[in-house]
């Protein structure tokens, strides 16, 4: 549907596509100003924006902001200056203003290995894979880091020895994973469980699912539906690095993202959509010149809106 579309209506229609993202964005302002109630979190520290959820207004900003990423940079001229600069300034602003900081980190991540790939592919695949096997075995006092930078807030330091629940999330998943390893107890087993034992949970720390979609799919489906998971996703993640080098770093991040949250297990959420039109636009629409300079190549022509000229079209006229 996206590469019909887009082959339809060309760059219009990522136009579209972000303004659609940005509204969104906008929409969570709008309702703070008419009624803070209805999207503010945590006794007013986080908002939900439009979205219903702090952390999934995060997530959300992740994924757009990717997503914007992607078309900005094989479409620069797509966007004026000042349109940039809004369409960031909302995104940024709504992270923070969530306090996700699972998301906040993936980005990061993006952004790191987006800078380590860029000349070269290879070597920022093993760089960013060895930064993130240090930062899973290092210990690192990341609370007194907080507190000197002056994040403790934001960071909220006093759940961050408890991951916020979700260590209680992931020592649960991986007790019940024991009983089914290989085969799982079928689809939605996770929000069965976790349910069954919310009390107990709650008592601990926690509230929702485990919080990870690799523990979600191994809970639901085995060991051998999570292989086929994430080969799945792999094979897409390595058609899209045949033509783009952003295919490996946006496929980390998604990957970091998925360590706290359980998003790429749903197919109809705003997140996962979001993830297919990046891919889609790296498998079928874009790819880079083979040079270091990274430069864009289309290889459709499609026509514009109904009404409308195309940037060229308007230039052959």
């Amino acid at each position: 549907m996206f590469y019909s579309l887009y082959k339809t209506y060309g760059e219009f229609f990522l136009k579209a596509i972000v303004y659609l993202g940005a509204f969104i964005l906008v929409a969570g302002y709008l309702l703070f100003f008419a009624n803070p109630s209805l999207v503010m979190y945590n006794a007013g520290g986080r908002s939900s924006g439009a979205l219903g959820n702090p952390n999934g207004l995060g997530m959300f900003c992740f994924l757009f902001f990717m997503l914007f990423f992607v078309i900005q940079h094989y479409f620069p001229a797509l966007f004026k200056k000042k349109e940039r600069i809004i369409i960031l300034f909302l995104i940024f602003s709504s992270l923070l203003w969530s306090g996700s900081r699972g998301q906040t980190l993936s980005l990061l991540i993006f952004f790191v290995t987006q800078f380590l790939s860029k000349r070269n592919k290879t070597v920022g695949l093993l760089l960013s894979a060895a930064i993130g096997i240090m930062l899973v075995s290092i210990d690192i006092d990341i609370v007194a880091i907080a507190q000197a930078l002056g994040f403790e807030d934001y960071l909220r330091v006093e759940t961050l020895n408890a991951g916020g629940g979700r260590v209680v999330a992931r020592d649960f998943a991986f007790e019940q994973i024991q009983k089914n390893f290989w085969i799982g107890k079928g689809f939605s087993y996770t929000e069965y469980i976790y349910g069954q034992n919310y009390l107990r949970l709650s008592l601990l720390g926690h509230e929702g699912n485990a919080h990870n979609a690799f523990l979600t799919v191994w809970l639901d489906t085995g060991f051998i539906g999570l292989l086929l998971f994430v080969l799945g996703w792999g094979i897409l993640f390595l058609k899209a690095s045949q033509n783009s080098y952003l295919a490996f770093p946006i496929a980390f991040a998604v990957m970091a993202s998925n360590m706290v949250e359980s998003w790429l297990i749903g197919s109809l959420n705003p997140f996962t959509i979001q993830l297919l039109m990046i891919l889609t636009l790296l498998v079928f629409i874009v790819k880079d010149a083979p040079s270091a300079s990274h430069k864009r190549v289309r290889h459709i022509r499609p026509k514009p809106f109904p009404g409308f000229s195309s940037p060229a079209n308007a230039l052959a006229k």
